[in-house]
């Protein structure tokens, strides 16, 4: 995990109110005193009317939504979650009080058009749509899937060898409730549990391969809030209302979900803007860079090659404000019944984070044949590097509980889905196995 973001660390709030004052004695209970939710265990929310921690009885529903990018490159990182998925689910299946929980997949393609009678080109390209797969949840399986790379085919062979594992009926989500579930049974002897059913990660492995044919300009947050904002009928009984809700993002670029209203300015074409300039329009960037180089603002333009420093999100930038989602995000939970995390890349560009700018190989020599430089991951880190990203980071830490893994580290992914599976069985008040 990342650092400062440890499970050890965040667990510990869960025996004991973070920033209390005092105590205050209602009938023949303590209950610590609070100014806001951060000021609770993670299993209970402030009462701003009395000024105490309120305890939630538990719940045992989880709702758990996984949004997956589905852009060039992320095969590698497709295989990395599925690979690690066994010890997330090993962890629900295996709590102490049985969890009934809905598992759904959302890709991180939103589309670009500005209309959905106003094409770029045609509808040539993946990116050429309105709405992408407009927040849809994805059952597919791999082998079903037209296009993937060959990379992307290599990872759905090894790990979806029987497309079978899929929800009953064209469900479009995985559901457990107690020990049935909606996918093909797979029981299996366990020296813990006696004997555990892997239908649901075999049913995983096969959906959650989305491959890497889908829109390069990801909008993983206007997807996730597309999937549950019930304007979908396809994803009708997914999230339930007793449930906690988690939301799990695996993305290698930062968010780029573009403001409806200015969504022209997604135009593929791109020109050369040679005078370096802090406010170069977004026709000067190509439109892989175009994002990031409209969103942030740095001490040196972004129409330049070279580092970059104290880089930051623009006031007057064209993607959807970050408060936007947290705010939707707010009102579908409480705090004690939601739970945000993510595998990016870390640390955030405005906590650290680095940003080189360079021409790439074989493109323009000028503005629009620029672009960030994946940094090589460090250290014994496996070779997944991602872009650098900001607004990511900026959404889940303003949630308690949140969980960050780096998405350098692919042999640290099972660890990290584990403590993710923990931190959402403490959030709902239910006792994890150890």
């Amino acid at each position: 995990m990342y650092p400062g973001r440890s499970l050890s660390a965040l667990l510990g709030l869960a025996g004991l109110a973070a920033g209390c004052e005092a105590v205050h004695f209602i009938g023949e209970n303590t209950r610590p005193a609070c100014h806001l939710d951060s000021d609770c265990a993670l299993a209970a929310v402030c009462d701003p009317a009395q000024g105490v921690c309120l305890t939630t009885p538990p719940t045992n529903n989880l709702d758990i939504l996984f949004v997956i990018d589905n852009s060039p490159s992320m095969a590698g990182r497709q295989k990395g979650l599925v690979a690690s998925i066994p010890k997330f689910l090993r962890k629900l299946d295996t709590a102490l009080t049985p969890v009934n929980y809905n598992i759904g997949i959302v890709s991180s393609d939103i589309g670009t058009d500005p209309a959905p009678d106003l094409q770029w080109s045609g509808g040539l390209t993946s990116c050429d749509t309105f709405a992408g797969d407009d927040g849809v949840l994805q059952a597919t399986p791999c082998t079903s899937r037209f296009a993937l790379s060959p990379d992307a085919a290599a990872v759905c062979q090894a790990f979806c060898p029987d497309p079978s594992f899929v929800p009953y009926k064209n469900g479009l989500f995985i559901s457990k409730l107690g020990s049935a579930s909606n996918v093909p049974f797979d029981l299996k002897s366990d020296p813990q549990s006696g004997q555990i059913d892997l239908g649901p990660q075999h049913a995983f492995s096969c959906m959650a391969v989305l491959g890497d044919g889908g829109c390069g300009v990801e909008g993983p947050l206007e997807a996730a809030r597309r999937a549950l904002d019930g304007h979908r009928a396809d994803n009708a009984y997914f999230l339930r209302p007793d449930s906690l809700l988690a939301v799990i993002f695996l993305t290698d670029e930062d968010d780029c979900s573009v403001q409806l209203g200015r969504r022209k300015e997604n135009m593929p074409d791109a020109f050369d803007c040679p005078l370096p300039s802090g406010d170069a329009p977004s026709g000067c960037f190509n439109s892989d860079f175009r994002c990031l180089a409209r969103d942030v603002s740095c001490d040196e333009p972004l129409n330049t090659a070279g580092e970059k420093h104290s880089c930051r999100e623009r006031a007057d930038s064209y993607l959807e404000p970050v408060q936007t989602y947290v705010d939707f995000f707010s009102k579908l939970r409480p705090a004690n019944r939601l739970f945000l995390g993510g595998i990016w890349t870390l640390p955030a560009l405005d906590q650290g984070g680095q940003l080189t700018v360079a021409n790439m190989t074989g493109g323009s020599a000028g503005s629009d044949g620029l672009n960030r430089v994946l940094l090589p991951c460090s250290g014994t880190f496996s070779t997944y590097p991602g872009a650098p990203q900001l607004r990511l980071s900026k959404l889940v830490q303003q949630f308690r509980g949140h969980l960050e893994a780096d998405l350098c580290d692919a042999f640290g992914y099972p660890a990290a889905l584990e403590s993710m599976a923990t931190m959402m069985l403490t959030m709902a008040g239910v006792a994890a196995a150890p």
